[in-house]
């Protein structure tokens, strides 16, 4: 019986614990550079990307120009998104948990949704 209470309560945080929203840390900041980085640490720092303190939005700095930018977790994945407008957003960088990423960039000739043009990174948490 005390057992069976035991793995009851263990599931139960378990399940508890799955089902809790995932939410990024504030001030989380990512470096990305071209994909070889992955296996050459010597790759220039291209993009960094941003979580603010509210975590709901962020910032991208490439090129000597920052963007503000909406953030969001959605599945696994963080991703900033800018520019558009109510309906979609025009670029977005978006990670993966193993640190691919992939900058997207849409408009209004973009087709359901496909990008008209992607880069690829690879990203690390600072």
């Amino acid at each position: 019986m005390a057992n069976s209470i035991r793995i009851s309560a263990t599931v139960i945080v378990l399940v508890a614990s799955l089902t809790a929203p995932l939410h990024a840390s504030a001030g989380e900041v990512f470096e990305c550079t071209d994909p070889v980085g992955r296996f050459d640490a010597d790759q220039p720092v291209v993009v960094v990307a941003t979580v603010h303190d509210d975590a709901k939005t962020g910032k991208i700095d490439v090129a000597g120009v920052t963007y503000e930018t909406d953030y969001r977790v959605k599945g696994f994945d963080r991703q900033w998104g800018f520019g558009g407008n109510d309906e979609y957003y025009e670029f977005l960088l978006i990670i993966e948990p193993n640190g691919d990423a992939t900058y997207m960039s849409f408009g209004p000739d973009s087709e359901y949704g496909i990008p008209l043009d992607t880069q690829d990174f690879f990203c690390k948490p600072r």
